[in-house]
Protein backbone atom coordinates (compact mmCIF):
# COMPACT_ATOMS: atom_id res chain seq x y z
CA UNK A 1 0.00 0.00 0.00
CA UNK A 2 1.35 3.52 -1.05
CA UNK A 3 2.75 5.91 1.84
CA UNK A 4 0.16 8.28 1.18
CA UNK A 5 -2.56 6.04 0.98
CA UNK A 6 -1.85 4.76 4.39
CA UNK A 7 -1.70 8.11 5.45
CA UNK A 8 -5.29 9.20 4.80
CA UNK A 9 -6.96 5.65 5.90
CA UNK A 10 -4.94 6.26 9.38
CA UNK A 11 -6.28 10.27 9.27
CA UNK A 12 -9.70 8.82 8.09
CA UNK A 13 -9.76 6.30 11.19
CA UNK A 14 -8.57 8.99 13.83
CA UNK A 15 -11.53 11.68 12.68
CA UNK A 16 -14.06 8.66 13.34
CA UNK A 17 -12.77 6.86 16.14
CA UNK A 18 -11.34 9.71 18.61
CA UNK A 19 -14.46 11.99 19.45
CA UNK A 20 -16.24 8.90 20.20
CA UNK A 21 -13.26 7.83 22.95
CA UNK A 22 -13.28 11.31 24.23
CA UNK A 23 -17.39 11.86 24.17
CA UNK A 24 -17.32 8.22 26.32
CA UNK A 25 -14.78 9.40 29.24
CA UNK A 26 -16.74 12.82 29.29
CA UNK A 27 -19.64 10.65 29.77
CA UNK A 28 -17.63 8.60 32.28
CA UNK A 29 -16.79 11.49 33.92
CA UNK A 30 -20.39 13.12 34.02
CA UNK A 31 -21.60 10.09 35.50
CA UNK A 32 -19.48 9.54 38.73
CA UNK A 33 -21.63 11.38 41.03
CA UNK A 34 -20.04 14.02 43.59
CA UNK A 35 -19.44 13.29 47.05
CA UNK A 36 -21.84 15.85 48.89
CA UNK A 37 -22.17 15.48 52.46
CA UNK A 38 -25.52 14.89 53.64
CA UNK A 39 -27.83 17.84 54.09
CA UNK A 40 -28.13 18.66 57.79
CA UNK A 41 -31.40 19.24 59.08
CA UNK A 42 -33.12 20.96 62.43
CA UNK A 43 -36.35 20.34 64.42
CA UNK A 44 -38.82 23.50 63.69
CA UNK A 45 -41.70 23.75 66.31
CA UNK A 46 -43.87 25.97 63.91
CA UNK A 47 -46.69 27.71 66.30
CA UNK A 48 -48.86 28.73 63.67
CA UNK A 49 -50.29 24.27 63.44
CA UNK A 50 -48.58 23.53 66.53
CA UNK A 51 -46.48 21.17 64.02
CA UNK A 52 -42.77 19.81 64.03
CA UNK A 53 -41.12 20.49 61.43
CA UNK A 54 -37.89 18.89 60.15
CA UNK A 55 -35.87 21.45 57.62
CA UNK A 56 -32.91 21.78 56.04
CA UNK A 57 -30.64 24.30 58.22
CA UNK A 58 -29.89 26.86 55.10
CA UNK A 59 -34.25 26.97 54.45
CA UNK A 60 -34.63 27.24 58.16
CA UNK A 61 -32.03 30.05 57.92
CA UNK A 62 -33.98 32.09 55.41
CA UNK A 63 -37.11 31.60 56.92
CA UNK A 64 -35.51 33.36 60.09
CA UNK A 65 -33.33 36.21 57.76
CA UNK A 66 -36.90 37.22 55.89
CA UNK A 67 -38.82 37.32 59.39
CA UNK A 68 -35.71 39.17 61.53
CA UNK A 69 -34.45 41.46 59.11
CA UNK A 70 -35.88 44.19 56.46
CA UNK A 71 -35.40 42.51 53.06
CA UNK A 72 -34.62 46.53 51.57
CA UNK A 73 -31.38 45.85 54.08
CA UNK A 74 -28.08 46.20 52.31
CA UNK A 75 -26.79 42.87 51.48
CA UNK A 76 -24.16 42.46 53.64
CA UNK A 77 -26.31 43.48 56.49
CA UNK A 78 -28.37 40.38 55.38
CA UNK A 79 -25.11 38.17 54.73
CA UNK A 80 -24.41 39.57 58.60
CA UNK A 81 -27.12 38.29 59.94
CA UNK A 82 -27.87 35.27 58.29
CA UNK A 83 -24.83 34.12 59.81
CA UNK A 84 -25.82 34.93 63.62
CA UNK A 85 -28.82 33.12 62.20
CA UNK A 86 -27.39 30.35 61.51
CA UNK A 87 -25.10 30.31 64.52
CA UNK A 88 -28.30 30.81 66.85
CA UNK A 89 -29.68 27.45 65.27
CA UNK A 90 -25.65 25.58 65.34
CA UNK A 91 -25.90 26.42 68.85
CA UNK A 92 -29.26 25.05 70.08
CA UNK A 93 -29.67 22.16 67.42
CA UNK A 94 -28.91 18.48 69.23
CA UNK A 95 -27.00 17.25 66.08
CA UNK A 96 -24.25 19.78 67.10
CA UNK A 97 -24.70 18.90 70.39
CA UNK A 98 -27.16 21.82 71.45
CA UNK A 99 -30.00 21.40 74.47
CA UNK A 100 -32.50 22.63 71.76
CA UNK A 101 -35.91 24.47 72.88
CA UNK A 102 -36.92 24.89 76.59
CA UNK A 103 -40.36 25.37 75.19
CA UNK A 104 -40.59 22.81 73.19
CA UNK A 105 -38.46 19.95 74.38
CA UNK A 106 -38.60 17.87 71.18
CA UNK A 107 -37.75 20.50 68.91
CA UNK A 108 -34.07 22.46 68.42
CA UNK A 109 -36.21 25.78 67.57
CA UNK A 110 -39.18 27.13 67.88
CA UNK A 111 -40.31 30.23 65.73
CA UNK A 112 -41.16 32.11 68.42
CA UNK A 113 -38.80 35.32 68.69
CA UNK A 114 -39.88 36.38 71.98
CA UNK A 115 -38.35 32.47 73.09
CA UNK A 116 -36.08 31.77 69.64
CA UNK A 117 -35.80 33.37 66.11
CA UNK A 118 -38.90 34.62 64.45
CA UNK A 119 -39.51 32.30 61.33
CA UNK A 120 -41.77 32.29 58.20
CA UNK A 121 -42.60 30.22 55.57
CA UNK A 122 -42.68 31.19 51.75
CA UNK A 123 -46.54 31.58 52.35
CA UNK A 124 -46.78 33.89 54.88
CA UNK A 125 -43.67 36.02 52.94
CA UNK A 126 -45.84 36.07 50.19
CA UNK A 127 -48.86 37.63 51.66
CA UNK A 128 -46.41 40.15 53.69
CA UNK A 129 -44.32 41.11 50.83
CA UNK A 130 -47.16 40.98 48.36
CA UNK A 131 -46.84 38.61 44.50
CA UNK A 132 -44.84 42.22 43.24
CA UNK A 133 -42.14 41.79 45.61
CA UNK A 134 -41.83 38.53 46.57
CA UNK A 135 -39.67 37.61 43.79
CA UNK A 136 -36.94 40.03 43.85
CA UNK A 137 -37.30 40.07 48.40
CA UNK A 138 -37.16 36.08 47.81
CA UNK A 139 -34.00 36.30 45.74
CA UNK A 140 -32.12 38.69 47.75
CA UNK A 141 -33.00 36.49 50.83
CA UNK A 142 -31.48 33.50 49.06
CA UNK A 143 -28.29 35.19 48.04
CA UNK A 144 -27.28 36.16 51.10
CA UNK A 145 -27.85 32.81 52.55
CA UNK A 146 -26.11 30.95 49.83
CA UNK A 147 -23.44 32.84 49.65
CA UNK A 148 -22.56 32.53 53.32
CA UNK A 149 -23.49 28.89 53.58
CA UNK A 150 -22.13 26.48 56.60
CA UNK A 151 -21.00 29.82 57.71
CA UNK A 152 -20.74 30.83 61.89
CA UNK A 153 -19.42 32.86 64.30
CA UNK A 154 -17.42 31.55 66.76
CA UNK A 155 -15.01 32.55 70.08
CA UNK A 156 -12.09 30.58 70.50
CA UNK A 157 -13.39 27.85 68.40
CA UNK A 158 -16.91 27.77 69.91
CA UNK A 159 -20.23 29.09 68.40
CA UNK A 160 -21.17 32.08 70.17
CA UNK A 161 -24.75 33.21 71.57
CA UNK A 162 -25.37 35.45 68.49
CA UNK A 163 -27.87 38.22 70.07
CA UNK A 164 -28.95 41.11 67.93
CA UNK A 165 -31.48 43.67 68.44
CA UNK A 166 -32.96 46.22 65.93
CA UNK A 167 -31.62 50.12 66.82
CA UNK A 168 -29.04 50.36 69.63
CA UNK A 169 -29.25 54.58 69.54
CA UNK A 170 -25.44 55.25 69.32
CA UNK A 171 -23.93 52.53 71.60
CA UNK A 172 -24.67 48.51 72.19
CA UNK A 173 -25.30 47.47 75.70
CA UNK A 174 -22.93 45.05 77.82
CA UNK A 175 -24.81 41.53 77.91
CA UNK A 176 -24.11 41.99 81.53
CA UNK A 177 -25.82 44.93 82.06
CA UNK A 178 -29.23 43.42 81.08
CA UNK A 179 -28.76 39.38 81.91
CA UNK A 180 -25.91 39.68 84.56
CA UNK A 181 -24.01 37.51 82.82
CA UNK A 182 -20.75 39.38 80.56
CA UNK A 183 -19.64 37.69 77.56
CA UNK A 184 -15.92 38.81 76.32
CA UNK A 185 -17.53 39.20 72.41
CA UNK A 186 -20.55 41.06 74.26
CA UNK A 187 -19.38 44.12 75.18
CA UNK A 188 -20.68 48.01 74.36
CA UNK A 189 -19.26 49.22 71.20
CA UNK A 190 -19.69 52.89 70.03
CA UNK A 191 -22.04 52.82 66.97
CA UNK A 192 -22.40 55.32 64.72
CA UNK A 193 -23.94 53.70 62.00
CA UNK A 194 -27.91 53.09 63.26
CA UNK A 195 -28.59 56.93 62.38
CA UNK A 196 -31.37 56.36 59.38
CA UNK A 197 -33.32 53.98 61.88
CA UNK A 198 -36.68 55.18 62.17
CA UNK A 199 -36.35 54.59 66.65
CA UNK A 200 -33.42 56.20 66.68
CA UNK A 201 -35.56 58.57 69.10
CA UNK A 202 -39.24 57.68 69.44
CA UNK A 203 -41.87 59.36 72.03
CA UNK A 204 -44.50 56.90 74.17
CA UNK A 205 -47.17 58.70 76.48
CA UNK A 206 -49.15 56.65 79.06
CA UNK A 207 -51.88 58.74 81.03
CA UNK A 208 -51.11 58.59 84.65
CA UNK A 209 -53.82 56.51 85.66
CA UNK A 210 -52.95 53.75 82.63
CA UNK A 211 -48.88 53.93 84.60
CA UNK A 212 -50.15 53.36 87.80
CA UNK A 213 -52.35 50.78 87.03
CA UNK A 214 -49.67 48.53 85.11
CA UNK A 215 -47.46 48.96 88.06
CA UNK A 216 -49.89 47.81 90.84
CA UNK A 217 -51.06 44.65 88.52
CA UNK A 218 -47.22 43.65 87.77
CA UNK A 219 -46.52 44.65 92.26
CA UNK A 220 -49.44 44.78 94.01
CA UNK A 221 -47.43 46.50 97.02
CA UNK A 222 -46.21 49.26 95.19
CA UNK A 223 -48.25 52.06 96.06
CA UNK A 224 -48.25 54.48 93.28
CA UNK A 225 -51.45 56.76 92.39
CA UNK A 226 -51.71 59.34 89.54
CA UNK A 227 -51.88 61.79 92.30
CA UNK A 228 -48.51 60.32 93.62
CA UNK A 229 -46.80 60.83 90.29
CA UNK A 230 -47.74 64.21 90.26
CA UNK A 231 -46.12 64.90 93.44
CA UNK A 232 -42.31 66.34 94.31
CA UNK A 233 -40.25 64.68 94.69
CA UNK A 234 -42.05 62.50 92.00
CA UNK A 235 -42.28 58.93 93.33
CA UNK A 236 -40.65 57.52 90.37
CA UNK A 237 -37.19 58.16 89.21
CA UNK A 238 -34.42 55.94 87.63
CA UNK A 239 -32.56 55.29 90.52
CA UNK A 240 -29.23 53.38 88.74
CA UNK A 241 -28.13 53.52 85.17
CA UNK A 242 -25.73 51.51 83.13
CA UNK A 243 -22.59 52.54 81.98
CA UNK A 244 -24.08 53.11 78.56
CA UNK A 245 -26.34 55.74 79.87
CA UNK A 246 -29.40 53.09 80.14
CA UNK A 247 -31.87 52.90 83.05
CA UNK A 248 -30.35 49.85 85.15
CA UNK A 249 -32.86 49.99 87.87
CA UNK A 250 -36.29 52.40 88.75
CA UNK A 251 -37.39 53.56 92.03
CA UNK A 252 -41.31 53.97 92.29
CA UNK A 253 -42.78 54.68 95.66
CA UNK A 254 -40.11 54.16 97.62
CA UNK A 255 -39.63 50.11 95.63
CA UNK A 256 -37.07 49.10 93.08
CA UNK A 257 -37.68 47.38 90.18
CA UNK A 258 -35.14 46.55 87.05
CA UNK A 259 -35.52 48.90 84.48
CA UNK A 260 -35.81 45.60 81.79
CA UNK A 261 -39.11 44.51 83.82
CA UNK A 262 -40.29 48.25 83.19
CA UNK A 263 -39.92 48.49 79.67
CA UNK A 264 -41.32 45.05 79.35
CA UNK A 265 -44.89 45.75 81.50
CA UNK A 266 -45.36 49.02 79.47
CA UNK A 267 -43.91 48.11 75.90
CA UNK A 268 -41.12 50.55 75.96
CA UNK A 269 -38.94 50.13 72.97
CA UNK A 270 -35.95 50.28 75.04
CA UNK A 271 -34.36 50.93 78.34
CA UNK A 272 -32.37 54.28 77.32
CA UNK A 273 -35.05 56.84 78.40
CA UNK A 274 -36.00 59.93 80.01
CA UNK A 275 -39.05 60.73 81.31
CA UNK A 276 -41.50 63.84 82.78
CA UNK A 277 -45.12 64.49 83.33
CA UNK A 278 -47.32 66.42 81.40
CA UNK A 279 -50.34 67.30 82.69
CA UNK A 280 -52.43 63.85 83.03
CA UNK A 281 -49.54 62.08 80.86
CA UNK A 282 -46.28 60.92 81.63
CA UNK A 283 -44.15 60.81 78.68
CA UNK A 284 -41.05 58.63 78.20
CA UNK A 285 -38.35 59.83 75.32
CA UNK A 286 -37.09 56.67 74.26
CA UNK A 287 -33.58 56.20 72.48
CA UNK A 288 -32.84 52.96 70.57
CA UNK A 289 -35.38 49.55 70.12
CA UNK A 290 -34.19 45.91 71.74
CA UNK A 291 -31.96 45.08 74.35
CA UNK A 292 -29.37 46.68 72.78
CA UNK A 293 -26.71 43.48 73.11
CA UNK A 294 -24.92 42.58 70.17
CA UNK A 295 -25.22 43.57 66.60
CA UNK A 296 -27.24 46.73 65.68
CA UNK A 297 -29.73 45.25 62.79
CA UNK A 298 -29.71 49.06 61.70
CA UNK A 299 -26.18 49.92 62.67
CA UNK A 300 -25.48 46.98 60.33
CA UNK A 301 -27.26 48.29 57.40
CA UNK A 302 -25.79 51.52 57.61
CA UNK A 303 -21.95 49.69 57.73
CA UNK A 304 -22.79 47.97 54.79
CA UNK A 305 -23.83 51.39 52.89
CA UNK A 306 -20.57 52.49 54.44
CA UNK A 307 -18.44 49.74 52.61
CA UNK A 308 -17.97 47.66 54.99
CA UNK A 309 -18.46 43.49 54.25
CA UNK A 310 -20.78 41.10 56.53
CA UNK A 311 -17.38 39.34 58.19
CA UNK A 312 -16.15 43.03 59.58
CA UNK A 313 -19.79 43.45 60.43
CA UNK A 314 -19.94 40.61 62.45
CA UNK A 315 -16.87 41.33 63.89
CA UNK A 316 -17.19 44.79 64.85
CA UNK A 317 -20.24 44.29 67.20
CA UNK A 318 -19.21 40.48 68.43
CA UNK A 319 -15.38 41.63 69.33
CA UNK A 320 -12.04 39.35 69.11
CA UNK A 321 -14.63 36.55 66.92
CA UNK A 322 -14.12 34.59 64.00
CA UNK A 323 -16.38 33.65 60.99
CA UNK A 324 -15.56 29.70 60.27
CA UNK A 325 -17.16 26.82 58.33
CA UNK A 326 -19.07 24.30 60.51
CA UNK A 327 -17.75 21.41 58.49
Amino acid sequence: MRPVLRLFIGVTIAILILPTIIVGSWERVASTPDKQQPEITVRLYVSSNKQLLNIGLEEYVKGVLAAEMPAKFHLEALRAQAVAARTYAVKRASVFGGKGCNSHPQADLCDDPAHCQAWLPAAELQKQWGMLEYQSNWSKICQAVESTAGEIITYQGVAIDPLFHSTCGGKTEDAGAVWQQSLPYLVSVECPYCKHSPKLKTEQRYSLTAFASAIQALDGSIAVTAQSLRATPPNFSIAKKTATGRADTVSIAGKTLQATTLRYTLGLNSTRFTHQVEGDQIVFAVQGYGHGVGLCQYGADGMGEAGFDYRAILQFYYRGTQVTNIR
